[in-house]
């Protein structure tokens, strides 16, 4: 067939950060362990089945996790700690929201390889208020 030049190499793909935004409804009122929505919206899952997602096909680092809770805080004396996970790697970004807070953050640096399984699971302790929660974590291809 026919051959031709090849052309000119082509401009860089963008090295933006890329955003996940969730939001989870229904979370524990009673001490355990259950998965939130890292994108979109969906009610809570105690099986840790439905609510896990692979990362993009080239390592990213994870940043800026903010969790902010919907109508209620905890409560005194109870908390909700917040954890963003990979399944080969653990907990890369975790914050806690206890007594009468209603948001936590945690600004560290995760790396993330890529294909992984990613998910946040939230750890309860006591018995806080009923609520939903909003998380947002960026991803920004690794360096």
């Amino acid at each position: 067939g026919p051959a031709g030049e090849n052309g000119d190499q082509g401009e860089p793909g963008s090295a933006d950060p890329g955003v996940l935004m969730g939001h989870t409804t229904g979370l524990l009122t009673g001490g355990g362990q259950d998965t939130l929505a890292l994108v979109g919206a969906a009610p809570h899952d105690l099986t840790g089945e439905t609510l896990i997602f692979k990362s993009p096909p080239y390592p990213v680092t994870a940043t800026d996790f903010r969790v902010t809770l919907d109508d209620a805080a905890p409560g005194a004396g109870d908390a909700r700690q917040f954890n963003f996970n990979t399944i080969d790697e653990g907990t890369l970004l975790s914050c806690t929201i206890a007594n009468s807070f209603t948001s936590c953050e945690d600004s560290d640096s995760g790396e993330v390889p890529a294909n992984s399984t990613i998910y946040i699971y939230e750890n309860v302790s006591g018995s806080p208020e009923a609520t939903g929660a909003f998380t947002t974590l960026t991803l920004r291809p690794a360096e």
